[in-house]
């Protein structure tokens, strides 16, 4: 990171600690020996001294997030098993943070970095299952929201038919006599 803003006097200074973007750097700031003196020009000498160095654990790099299904259509009666893996632990991952449309997302459950739902598509639709998660909707240990909902692995897109076919049968007489046969026109609804 850097350093910034060094303000103070006598024998009281501060001074503003910014990271560096994208980083998992560990912040060091420490003061050396021989840099500063006192009134009577002695020079500091306690650079290795422990209490003269403050480190700082970093994360400024956003945690993102891949889902995958277990199906690519889904037809009556059927569900599929999503998988969100997380690249970075987070413990505010929950169901109201993924985005569900053509069904819905029940029995998330995991921990850390692997969770796995389940996606029901909607009764009697052919409407697509598309299940994603959105910018800013879990973080990591740090604090630092993912930034990655526009990416093609944060989006599982699943063919859905749960309509049940239907069939119309038709003759193209309503009395069949001696000798006589009807034609008959099954029409389907798929």
């Amino acid at each position: 990171g850097t350093l910034s803003d060094l303000v103070g006097s006598g024998t009281t200074y501060t001074a503003t600690f910014t990271l560096t973007p994208g980083s998992t750097a560990d912040g060091v700031v420490s003061v050396a020996s021989n840099v500063f003196s006192d009134a009577t020009g002695n020079v500091n000498n306690d650079g290795t001294d422990a209490n003269n160095r403050v480190t700082m654990t970093v994360d400024t790099v956003p945690p993102t997030i891949a889902v995958t299904s277990n199906k690519t259509s889904l037809r009556i009666g059927q569900a599929a098993t999503l998988t969100f893996v997380l690249s970075e632990v987070a413990t505010d991952f929950v169901t109201s943070d993924v985005t569900v449309s053509g069904g819905t997302l029940s029995d998330l459950v995991g921990s850390g970095t692997t969770y796995t739902a389940t996606f029901t598509p909607t009764t009697n639709s052919t409407a697509a299952g598309v299940v994603s998660v959105a910018d800013s909707t879990f973080s990591d240990a740090a604090g630092n929201f993912n930034v990655d909902g526009a990416e093609t692995n944060n989006r599982v897109t699943m063919t859905v038919d749960t309509v049940l076919p239907t069939i119309v049968v038709t003759s193209n007489k309503t009395i069949v006599g001696a000798g006589q046969t009807a034609t008959l026109t099954f029409v389907l609804s798929e």
